[in-house]
């Protein structure tokens, strides 16, 4: 009997831990719905002890809404005690102890145990299923009018292609009504046919004359090559138009992850094509003009020279600077220049063939490229054709021009075959059209190359010359012509190569002047000169003797030259009246409007300007009147000639004349003979230099010179 207690007890345990255990509350009524047992679960859902369920009503844990039903439903329970597993009935709320509701989900067993029914109650805790299920509805709303606003296309097709479904998006973008499509339309048939056809025949390796629903199995493979963004596709709208989409395609899968259909997400990227197409276009076309830049003219140089070695034909370049151009911008403005510079264009655009490409390089700087041009005559042909075009009278608001340029020429593959030489060449070509005058057209040779290499290796022993004592100064005399006096030296710069003896002035200032290295020069020249000039002042006792300087535009607008010059004053005790600098006529009316107020802050600083060469430059009495000017000397040319030809001294006649009308003095240059000698005495002028009266030569060997002047005119 002892065993059988214990065997009993043993499963009672066993039992209660079981039930215990149970992830949902177990209940236990009598058949009056007095609670006579509850396993842990049910206290912790309900909030209670176990020991405050016991002996309580089935109704606390009801809300008191819902008892009297309750009652009702319990006793038909009752008079039917059929059993309900949990999930059969429908969900209904419970209680707690605090009087918060919960959703549960309600089983019932009935139990007869001698004669009596018990019910044995299981509750599941719903709530975290209804808030699953309430999420996941939120969801779908959600995700729903994400489609519904979404900016992009999405349709949803079956298997086949067929369109299921489509957002409002997609409506607008194709300018159809849903109900135009769904069911009716395949996904390929708002696609373009021929973009289609073409994709898919490069997948399938097959010619396919017509793409239609039965490759939709085609598509798919081919749109499934796409990775991240997608691919680009053309969409059909209603009326035929076609824009282009970003597509990406994927497949829909169904509750056993099988694929039941497609879903095809589209971007329109019309507007960013055409700004792509925009920036492409900027990026390779000059913004002015309009006419291809640098960058799409190299690319189409290099092309038609490819098609050289292929096919035997020549490929010509045109280099083309217009003349003067600057003067236009200085003068009127850069908008004046820009109207300009964009009829230029579009002459030359007109003038040539449609294969030709015409670019601009920058500046007033354009080129023209010539596929299968033929022949360098064909080129000079060409070219003066487009000097004849620009030379046409160009209106710009209310200005008249006419224009003209300096051209060159070079050609593949007599000149060259690759394109960095060809455009050196026919820059090369560009510059020796301009060195003879402008306005005309030169064609590369290998004279040219020969005279670029002179110049190069000129311009690399410049840079080193100061630093190796190859420079010094001779100095001219220049002579009172009513007294015979030395009233000023001329300082000449010479360059003693090592290599190559004497360097003349005329092949390597042009040279310094285009690489910059005269400003260095320049101020070697002013220091030398400022020193040397001390020694001959000291040693003649002439405390008075000017200085004469020659400067070029370059130096005078370099925004270190008023300081330099001001710091070699101050160090060689120089005094600023007893300083001339002079200026060529020409390279003074290139440069009127920036060199005009420096001058101008030279003369208030007490330093002379003087005008060299004056007579071949053309410039203006109203310049003469705005230059702070001292000083003219007539150009060597006209005092050559005042022997031979009446027209020339009456020139200089007039010079002087109007010069001393205008308080100005005049030096001849070039005096060379007595009679021209006499010639200026009767016309006073004011000073003379030239070999009759003393030849260049060096410090030293001046003032053995002048001193023995000196002597003689003193015995």
């Amino acid at each position: 009997m002892k065993q059988n207690e214990t065997g009993l007890s043993e499963m009672r345990n066993m039992v209660n831990g079981i039930v215990d255990s149970m992830p949902f509350a177990m209940l236990l009524t009598d058949q009056n719905g007095i609670i006579t047992y509850t396993n842990t679960y049910a206290s912790r859902l309900f909030g209670y002890e176990l020991a405050q369920l016991h002996g309580q009503s089935i109704d606390v844990l009801i809300p008191s809404r819902s008892r009297p039903r309750h009652e009702g439903m319990r006793r038909s329970f009752m008079d039917n005690p059929v059993s309900r597993v949990m999930g059969a009935s429908r969900e209904v709320r419970g209680r707690r102890k605090d009087g918060s509701e919960l959703a549960v989900e309600v089983g019932l067993n009935a139990l007869p145990v001698d004669g009596e029914t018990w019910v044995m109650v299981s509750v599941y805790d719903a709530s975290a299923r209804r808030q699953a299920q309430n999420e996941a509805a939120k969801a779908q709303h959600l995700a729903q009018a994400m489609i519904e606003a979404a900016p992009f296309s999405i349709i949803a097709t079956d298997l086949s292609g067929t369109i299921v479904s489509m957002n409002p998006t997609s409506e607008k973008m194709l300018w159809h009504k849903a109900a135009d499509l769904v069911g009716r339309v395949n996904l390929l048939q708002i696609h373009d046919g021929e973009e289609i056809r073409l994709r898919i025949q490069e997948l399938s390796h097959a010619h396919i004359d017509n793409a239609g629903p039965q490759d939709f199995s085609l598509f798919v493979a081919y749109a499934s090559h796409a990775r991240g963004s997608g691919q680009e596709w053309m969409y059909v709208r209603r009326d035929g138009s076609k824009f282009p989409v970003q597509l990406t395609l994927s497949a829909l899968k169904d509750a056993s992850e099988g694929v039941s259909g497609f879903l095809a997400m589209a971007f329109d990227i019309s507007e960013r094509k055409r700004a792509d197409e925009y920036i492409q276009h900027i990026a390779h076309h000059d913004i002015l003009t309009g006419l291809p830049n640098r960058v799409l003219m190299q690319d189409r140089l290099d092309t038609a020279l490819r098609r050289i070695s292929r096919y035997g034909n020549s490929v010509g370049v045109l280099l083309i600077d217009l003349d003067n151009f600057k003067r236009i911008n200085d003068s009127l403005g850069h908008h004046i220049g820009d109207h300009l510079l964009a009829q230029v264009a579009e002459r030359l655009r007109k003038a040539v063939r449609e294969s030709d490409t015409v670019a601009r390089l920058g500046g007033d700087e354009f080129i023209v490229v010539l596929p299968d041009i033929g022949s360098l005559d064909n080129a000079r042909r060409l070219a003066a054709k487009l000097l004849a075009r620009l030379g046409t009278p160009i209106r710009v608001n209310e200005y008249e021009f006419r224009i003209t340029a300096s051209l060159g020429i070079s050609l593949a593959p007599d000149h060259a075959t690759d394109s960095a030489a060809l455009m050196m060449y026919a820059d090369m070509a560009m510059y020796e059209a301009k060195r003879r005058g402008r306005s005309q057209c030169q064609a590369f040779s290998q004279e040219m190359a020969q005279r670029v290499a002179r110049h190069h290796e000129l311009e690399q022993a410049l840079e080193t010359a100061i630093d190796r004592n190859q420079f010094w100064l001779a100095y001219q005399p220049q002579y009172d012509v009513a007294t015979g006096k030395v009233v000023a030296l001329e300082a000449l710069l010479r360059w003693q190569h090592p290599v190559w003896g004497s360097v003349g002035p005329d092949q390597f200032i042009p040279i310094a002047e285009s690489s910059g290295l005269i400003v260095p020069i320049g101020a070697w020249v002013m220091r030398r000169a400022c020193e040397e000039i001390g020694q001959v002042r000291a040693v003649l006792g002439e405390p008075e003797l000017r200085i004469a300087i020659n400067v070029s535009p370059h130096q005078l607008i370099h925004e270190d030259f008023l300081a330099s010059l001001n710091d070699t004053l101050r160090e060689c005790e120089a005094d600023p009246r007893l300083i001339e600098l002079e200026i060529t006529e020409t390279s003074l009316m290139d440069s009127v409007e920036d060199v005009l107020p420096i001058l101008t802050q030279l003369r208030e600083r007490g330093v002379s300007i003087a005008i060299d060469d004056f007579g071949t430059g053309f410039s203006s009495l109203s310049y003469l009147i705005r230059f702070p000017v001292q000083r003219l000397k007539i150009d060597r040319v006209f005092i050559n000639e005042i022997e031979q030809a009446d027209s020339q001294a009456t020139v200089v006649s007039a010079i002087i004349a109007m010069a001393h009308k205008l308080g100005l003095e005049v030096l001849a240059e070039g005096v060379e003979t007595e009679r021209q000698h006499h010639w200026l005495q009767r016309q006073k002028c004011d000073q003379a230099q030239g070999f009759l009266l003393g030849r260049p030569m060096s410090c030293a060997d001046l003032i053995d010179s002048l001193q023995i002047q000196r002597n003689l005119r003193l015995n």
